[in-house]
């Protein structure tokens, strides 16, 4: 087969027209259809950039024929996919039958190659049970044992020689049948082919790419290659290793076909009983592409990263060997070669971290030991030679790379130096911890990264932290056992006093390891100390370490270490699965693509995502209930929790204590609550409310304490990548935000007990808050009130005396009557009352008792109170309805909490009369709360104090006029809302009372006054005696209200003698008269009447034959 002649110029015919001939078409169309496989797509060309300007005139002659397209083009169809091609047991089998046909020419297996695996590769299910079972495998299952001996086959073809031919200078030229003339021979005699041997060397190669190819695709997809016997994998295996073990591969295109080798070991994911016999020869193939051997396209190394990765217990100890190789690469003269041994690296640390503790970890650490610590050889010999000591290639490479600002590439800078810098701790392991030198040259290039000016080169730090972790917490090194080795006893104290050097470096490890707390690395530690095989002691040693590291630092940190806190109290929890490989972030190792592919300016997007796969706060375990039972592990927990708390900020739209720190506090109290309840504890749990008392009371008294929210910056660690919060500035002053947060603290554990069990914890926080007040609030300017404080204060003293005795109560309020007047700002005692009476009735587990404490404290205190109006509206619309309330719930007469304040007010009368609170406004809201239209029984207490009040207060001071008319209007009200079966008697008990203010002898009330008030009060009295069935029994009763208007001056009778008149021929005109005859009271009234009337009215006379013969003889 020869070449393709060469297309004709196009510049035999400049016209714009069709051709006028078919025989001069410029492509040559087979007339069959086949498939050329296309082995690499050549680089595009870049030519300079050259400015091209248009013509300003075409050089072409216009045509008048329109452009046509070629006529008669054959336009290739594709062949069509079925609808269901895993059901189609025939589309595989053109491809098939090209590849195991003995007459198939090389073109033929390349196409058959081709698309099988393109078809394999579309079609096939990663459900591997079901996609072996479908009927479009058919082909490959019944021509398995062909196909397997076709790759073969066909692999073999790269190693075929191709035949030559040698010519000399005086041989003749062989005739050639197409294309450019040859130069003249050359003197030197070499060898050739001829075009159809080129040809065919060309196919040999060609061939052996496809198959590489499709071996590509069946390799990953266990569907496919299960179909294959493991005879038949392991000689398509052998016959693939052959190919870069060749020392010379004779067929062109050598480098790319030993780079298409390496890449299918790479990519391929055959079974572990496949590959590993095969183990050494891959290692061996491998090794020769990273030694450049093969080429510059073999020199990746990514194999021994994904191949570590896909089966460590096969590779790693065949790849030990290659350790040196990478290691060098690390040196490499190229930024390329150097980022491709980084990744190599890795992913042999990845397979090697994954396996069980073995010999091979020993070997594999004295290597890297080796690599750190043999000094390099000086590159040429100084005059003055240094006085440093000599250290590694690799040690200088790491600290120029770290010191490196402005990097051009990340293989030379710090992203790379922190990336080979995990992987040899990883590799080194409890060798860190015995080996003084390894200590210091890691540790020196931790401090060197620390000190970097790129924030994200720091968090890229923590992220390569938990290395540390890993190493430190890693078994110890298993070494292989000599049994020539003599056991004298110098020999033992040799090693007494190696294991005393080896605790003394493994302490000063761990306090490198301890002091990374950023970023997730401290939670990180604390995760594997509480799965690591150590003593509990140290173990909480440990744990407390770290939790106070993170809670000293502050920022973030802190705020991880609550979450910490809040994750070890939590009982019940269940922990993820976790072990010391979760510590080594993927992304650290696999890093090629990812961390040594950004941009230097764009290197926090690559390091973001390590986090993500790092331990978070779910991985902890749990304490245990036998954990929290140690005494000193519970107090060394609510120490971090003590010093965490100094680092709570509240801003100003805040209502609440930030939920980490209150649910750490709700977590460890709970956790300590169960256990001693457990044990039937009772002296431990009273032991436990005191000792939570006595943190609340240091939180109150240390007026350094500060939870005001401070600028945003302050919450960001510089090692932060995160965005600060923004919180809104507070107007709440340091002590109203302690006393808030002490009573939301306080209200979560008070909830944790029975009240019996915090009463006596109670009393000593409510003499605390009681004594202790002014250094609580602090010192305030003369004059100003602190509403904020005092409020929070009021409101806790509420909270704790709630759990208290009644008397700690009386207590708390006879202080407060003392020491209100001298010491207490003004306004002060008004804020407390409302903030402390709303807060009271507002929690329903008080009793009713504790409720007629407060009712009467204004009332029985030392020193009356001087109540204003705001007092007195909290003491009616809280205190007396909270009290109601309670005995609605308890089932009982709410006329029984009436009478009852009523009591105690009667018994402090004097109080109100030696304070400026009226008796008047007492009454007027008791009467208020009484509701007479649903009552069953008169409160004769409440009426009698409404009586009493009503003579005391008459005649009225200015100050008391108007709530003595408030108090009238009310009574009105109550009378006209009052049941006819109680209306006698509640108005018989306050007769006296209001016949003196209805009379009104001193003349208090103007004419206009009396009528708007005292008036309607007469009149209404009248109406709603009206309404009752007339009775004798009732105007004897009611005489002295009845006439009390009679008694007022004549200028005001009028109006009431009008009533009286009225309520007179309505309701006893029609009665035959008593016996006894009417009372002498009502008598003077229709005395009162004739006189207004003169003697000779119409109703006068109506009166007088109203009244027996011995009344009109006395009226008369």
């Amino acid at each position: 087969m020869s070449l393709l002649t060469p297309p004709a110029t196009s510049h035999r015919d400049k016209e714009n027209r069709p051709p006028s001939d078919l025989l001069r078409c410029r492509v040559a169309w087979s007339q069959q259809n086949q498939y050329h496989s296309v082995p690499s797509s050549p680089e595009p060309y870049s030519a300079p950039a050259i400015l091209h300007k248009n013509p300003f005139k075409s050089i072409l002659k216009k045509s008048s024929q329109p452009i046509l397209p070629f006529q008669n083009e054959d336009v290739r169809e594709p062949t069509p996919v079925p609808e269901e091609p895993m059901k189609n047991a025939v589309y595989l089998q053109s491809a098939v039958s090209k590849i195991i046909a003995v007459a198939s020419s090389m073109r033929d297996i390349i196409e058959g190659y081709s698309l099988l695996g393109a078809r394999l590769r579309d079609h096939v299910d990663d459900d591997a049970f079901r996609a072996s079972q479908c009927p479009l495998l058919q082909p490959v299952r019944d021509n398995q044992d062909a196909i397997a001996e076709a790759v073969v086959r066909d692999l073999g073809r790269a190693l075929v020689h191709p035949p030559t031919i040698e010519t000399t200078q005086t041989q003749p030229e062989p005739k050639r049948m197409f294309g450019l003339p040859s130069p003249k021979p050359s003197p030197k005699k070499k060898k050739s082919m001829t075009e159809e041997q080129v040809t065919y060397a060309r196919d040999l190669g060609t061939t052996c790419h496809a198959v590489i190819r499709f071996l590509a695709v069946i390799w990953v997809k266990p569907a496919v290659y299960s179909l294959f016997t493991e005879r038949q994998l392991s000689d398509m295996l052998t016959a693939l290793l052959a190919i870069p073990l060749e020392p010379v591969l004779p067929t062109p295109n050598a480098r790319k076909t030993c780079a298409l080798a390496i890449w299918l070991i790479q990519v391929q994911r055959l079974p572990e009983e496949i590959l590993y016999p095969a183990k050494d020869r891959i290692a061996y193939a491998i090794q020769r592409g990273i030694d450049g051997e093969l080429g510059k396209e073999g020199k990746k190394g990514s194999a021994i990263h994904d191949l570590s990765i896909h089966l460590p217990s096969v590779f790693i100890p065949a790849f030990t060997d290659l350790l040196p190789s990478i290691f060098a690469g690390l040196l490499g003269p190229t930024v390329t070669m150097r980022a491709q041994a980084c990744n190599a690296l890795g992913g042999f640390v990845r397979g090697c971290s994954s396996l069980p503790r073995l010999p091979i970890h020993a070997r594999i650490s004295a290597i890297a030991q080796d690599f750190l610590t043999t000094p390099s050889a000086p590159l040429r010999k100084s005059p003055s030679p240094s006085k440093l000591p000599p250290e590694s290639a690799i040690v200088r490479t790491l600290r120029t790379t770290l010191n490196a600002t402005e990097p051009a590439h990340a293989a030379q800078g710090p992203v790379w130096a922190l990336c080979v810098l995990a992987s040899m701790i990883v590799l080194l392991g409890p060798a860190l911890s015995t080996d003084v030198q390894l200590f210091r040259i890691v540790s020196a290039m931790l401090s060197l990264a620390l000190r970097h000016k790129k924030s994200s080169i720091r968090a890229l730090l923590c992220a390569v932290w938990p290395c540390m972790t890993h190493a430190f917490f890693q078994p110890p090194l298993i070494e292989e056992s000599d049994d020539s080795q003599s056991n004298s006893d110098a020999e033992d104290g040799q090693f007494e006093e190696d294991i005393a050097d080896n605790s003394k470096n493994r302490e000063a490890l761990w306090k490198l390891v301890k002091n990374m707390v950023d970023m997730g690395a401290g939670a990180a530690t604390i995760a594997t100390v509480l799965i690591a095989d150590e003593e509990d002691d140290v173990r909480y040693t440990r744990v407390l370490t770290v939790l106070n590291q993170m809670v000293h630092k502050g920022g973030l940190p802190c705020g991880h270490a609550i979450e910490v806190l809040q994750r070890l109290v939590s009982l019940g929890q269940a922990s993820d699965d976790y072990d010391l490989v979760k510590l080594l972030s993927p992304g650290l190792f696999s890093c090629l693509g990812g961390l040594l592919a950004a941009d230097w300016k764009s290197v926090v997007n690559a390091v973001k995502p390590l986090f993500d796969d790092l331990p978070k706060i779910d991985a902890i375990r749990p304490l245990t209930k036998e954990e929290l039972g140690d005494g000193r592990l519970f107090q060394g927990l609510m120490d971090v929790w003590k010093v965490a708390l100094l680092h709570v900020e509240i801003s100003g739209d805040q209502n609440k204590v930030p939920g980490d720190i209150a649910s750490a506090w709700t977590g460890l109290l709970q956790a300590k609550v169960s256990i001693t309840q457990d044990d039937g504890d009772h002296d431990g749990l009273l032991e436990l409310a005191e000792s939570v008392v006595q943190v609340l009371v240091e939180i109150l008294r240390d007026t350094e304490i500060d939870f005001t929210a401070r600028p945003a910056m302050s919450k960001s660690s510089p090692l932060s990548i995160e965005l600060p919060r923004v919180l809104v500035k507070s107007n709440r002053s340091r002590a109203a935000l302690r006393i808030f947060v002490v009573r939301n603290l306080w209200m979560a554990f008070r909830s944790m007990l029975p009240p019996e069990d915090l009463s006596a914890a109670a009393g000593q926080l409510a003499a605390c808050l009681r004594q202790d007040r002014p250094q609580i609030m602090g010192d305030t300017k003369a004059g100003a009130v602190d509403e904020g404080a005092w409020s929070e204060w009021a409101i806790l003293c509420a909270q704790t005396l709630s759990v208290c005795d009644v008397d700690d109560l009386k207590a708390f309020w006879a202080h407060v009557s003392e020491v209100c007047p001298t010491s207490w700002p003004a306004g002060a005692r008004s804020l407390v009352w409302d903030d402390f009476t709303s807060e009271w009735f507002s929690d329903k587990s008080n009793t009713r008792e504790s409720a007629m404490v407060l009712l009467s404290v204004p009332f029985t205190s030392s020193t009356p109170w001087d109540m204003d109006e705001s007092e007195l509206r909290q003491w009616h619309q809280c205190c007396l309805s909270g009290a109601s309330d309670m005995a609605y719930d308890a089932g009982e007469d709410y006329m029984v909490v009436l009478n009852d304040v009523v009591d105690v007010i009667s018994r402090a009368h004097w109080s109100l009369m030696t304070s400026t609170t009226s008796p008047a406004r007492i009454a007027d809201i008791l009467l208020q709360s009484f509701g007479s239209s649903d009552a069953t029984e008169v409160p004769y207490r409440l009426f009698e104090f409404v009586n009493d009040t009503l003579l005391t207060s008459y005649p009225p001071e200015p100050r008391n006029k108007v709530v003595c008319t408030w108090l009238i209007r009310t009574f009105v009200r109550s009378v006209e809302e009052c049941q006819s079966g109680l209306l006698v008697d509640m108005l018989e008990a306050t007769a006296d009372g209001l016949a003196l203010w209805i009379a009104d002898e001193h003349g208090v009330f103007t004419q206009d006054e009396y009528a708007l008030d005292l008036l309607p009060l007469y009149q209404t009295i009248m109406m709603t005696i009206g309404m009752l069935p007339p009775s004798a029994d009732i105007l004897d009763r009611l005489s002295p209200i009845i006439h009390a208007p009679f008694l007022a001056s004549s200028d005001r009778t009028s109006p009431t003698t009008q009533a009286f008149s009225e309520f007179w021929q309505a309701n006893y005109s029609q009665l035959p008269n008593p016996e006894d005859g009417w009372p002498a009271l009502i008598q003077h009234c229709v005395a009162a009447v004739r006189d207004l009337s003169g003697g000779h009215s119409p109703d006068h006379c109506q009166i007088v034959l109203l009244l027996s013969p011995s009344q009109v003889k006395e009226v008369s």
